[in-house]
């Protein structure tokens, strides 16, 4: 696979919106986030780079400490990466106005909103397998209470931990939630992003998952979803959405 480095040095970043400085982060840093004024290009040279999924690695997954079959290893397809001088695609930065996605204020982001609300209802209706850098992976699935549930394996399928004792929720769904602020009137924390991209595949996205702190998560799409997102503090190399009835049952089951 090759390297992401989603912010090389010398490339164009396309800043979308304007940014304003939120309180409580360090001296000299500022929380970045939208308005509905028209977007805004300049170059940057110093935003963080995210992991990279330069290794594939080796799923083998131990079949008999868990209750999923053999075919749950499986090769997944390279992401679409930038070529060497990308561009946004014509008529990204043109300003829309579309009362289901009130988070959109041009055409670039309308098409991420609407790729993303896709990925997260996929996620949520038919769960989901999320693969990492070091072979471990999660099974994610709704319960019968209606809530997302989650197990998690390492390399070799022991089970490592279930969702309250992670206590975290996947990204995936972080851009739809920015929205549905936005629907409901939220100006706050909630409702306030940052999105970057250089062509229209890659995207850095910023948001404060509802506080004054900022995530950044480098998302790609593959097939009109969400099927990578890039952290800091941790990475999803690979999303495989939708779980057979094995899967599933490992996903709810108590261990």
């Amino acid at each position: 696979m090759k390297t992401f480095e989603p912010l090389k040095k010398h490339k164009l970043t396309i800043s979308v919106g304007l940014l304003f400085l939120v309180l409580g982060l360090s001296t000299g840093a500022g929380v970045m986030s939208l308005s509905a004024k028209a977007p805004v290009a300049e170059p940057t040279q110093s935003v963080t780079s995210m992991p990279s999924p330069s290794s594939t690695p080796s799923l083998a997954g131990d079949p008999s400490k868990m209750d999923i079959s053999s075919s749950a290893v499986e090769s997944y397809p390279e992401l679409p990466m930038s070529p060497d001088n990308p561009t946004l695609p014509a008529g990204s930065l043109d300003p829309v106005s579309d009362p289901a996605f009130p988070a959109a204020t041009n055409q670039l982001e309308l098409d991420f909103f609407k790729k993303a609300k896709a990925s997260c209802g996929a996620f949520n209706s038919q769960g989901a397998k999320f693969y990492h850098f070091d072979g471990s992976y999660e099974l994610w699935a709704k319960g019968d209470d209606g809530f997302m549930k989650a197990n998690f394996f390492d390399a070799k399928g022991a089970f490592t931990g279930t969702l309250p004792e992670i206590g975290y929720l996947p990204s995936v769904c972080d851009p739809s939630s920015v929205n549905e602020q936005r629907l409901l009137g939220n100006k706050l924390f909630a409702s306030n992003f940052w999105l970057e991209s250089f062509d229209g595949l890659e995207y850095i996205w910023h948001s404060h998952r509802g506080g004054p702190s900022v995530s950044s998560v480098s998302v790609y799409f593959a097939q009109g979803l969400i099927r990578s997102t890039l952290e800091a503090d941790r990475d999803t190399i690979w999303i495989r959405h939708g779980l057979d009835a094995l899967e599933k049952k490992s996903a709810l089951k108590t261990y």
